[in-house]
């Protein structure tokens, strides 16, 4: 996906993006495609739990014709989202922001890009 000149683009913008707020900050992946089988969910966790160089988590939405598979907030009640396709989803990657996806129903895939925005140099700084 990566590679592609349209993808290249999105990811060249987003970066510069993301360095003029902070240059201690950069794009990690964007380029994998999250696909969701209907009977699929995504369990609640928070992502700087596997990786704690993650800052922001990003979810590019590509379609909204799936039902159910609601992008939920465990410590965020009521919050629950569906984005139209082409929605740029970012939220911290800490526990204040633990989420996961419910199940998929019949019908279908639910498909969005997922990436991260790390520290920059993070292992390197923080090696025993």
């Amino acid at each position: 996906i990566t590679k592609t000149k349209i993808s290249r683009k999105i990811l060249d913008r987003l970066q510069n993006l993301i360095t003029k707020a902070n240059p201690k900050l950069e794009l990690a992946g964007m380029a994998t495609l999250q696909r969701m089988q209907p009977k699929v969910e995504l369990k609640s966790h928070t992502d700087q739990h596997t990786d704690p160089s993650i800052r922001y988590a990003t979810i590019l939405y590509l379609n909204n014709n799936y039902t159910d598979g609601q992008l939920f907030f465990k410590n965020k009640p009521g919050i629950e989202l569906v984005p139209n396709p082409g929605t740029l989803v970012v939220f911290p990657g800490n526990e204040e922001y633990e989420h996961g996806v419910r199940h998929v129903g019949e019908g279908p895939i639910r498909h969005v890009l997922v990436g991260f925005v790390k520290e920059k140099g993070f292992y390197e700084k923080n090696k025993y």
